[in-house]
């Protein structure tokens, strides 16, 4: 039955570990675009994946400790590594809770070259607008203006 209970803990934790990788790799690609938002979130996966680790370990490695300092003292033992996972636990929670919170940087306009800074740095002066004659003429080829239409013979 022990051997049934390691198997399925060690898939579960498989399975909960694939999910914290592809958020580590997706927070990496992101650091551009999201900032110290993605940053957050890769280590807040980071420390998930490490608490997720040593869960697995202490799995294995709990057999042994109880050999090593007893039955009466294994609760103490135990005790220290709950209070260790969670604190990794809610480590890495509240990094990745902080991420979601976490100010952006501002979306670039897709018409905007990238180069180009989305927002002009220090007051610029507002150079006058051009006035056009017909303020809805849309560039292009347009229909020449008609001669208002007189008395008709």
């Amino acid at each position: 039955m022990s051997m049934g209970y390691a198997f399925v803990n060690v898939l579960l934790s498989l399975v909960v570990a694939v999910l914290l990788v592809v958020g580590v790799v997706l927070m990496a690609r992101g650091r551009k675009e999201h900032g110290s938002a993605a940053t957050l979130g890769l280590w807040g996966c980071v420390v998930l994946l490490f608490g997720l680790i040593l869960g697995v370990v202490r799995s294995f490695t709990l057999p042994m400790i109880v050999e090593m300092v007893g039955t009466q003292s294994v609760s103490v033992v135990i005790l220290i590594e709950n209070v260790i996972q969670t604190a990794v636990t809610f480590t890495g929670t509240g990094l990745l809770i902080w991420a979601v919170i976490a100010r952006r940087p501002p979306a670039r306009d897709p018409r905007q070259p990238a180069w180009q800074s989305p927002h002009p740095q220090g007051p610029h002066p507002q150079s006058p607008q051009p006035q056009s004659p017909h303020p809805q003429q849309q560039p292009g080829w347009q229909h020449p203006p008609q001669p208002p239409a007189g008395p008709s013979y």
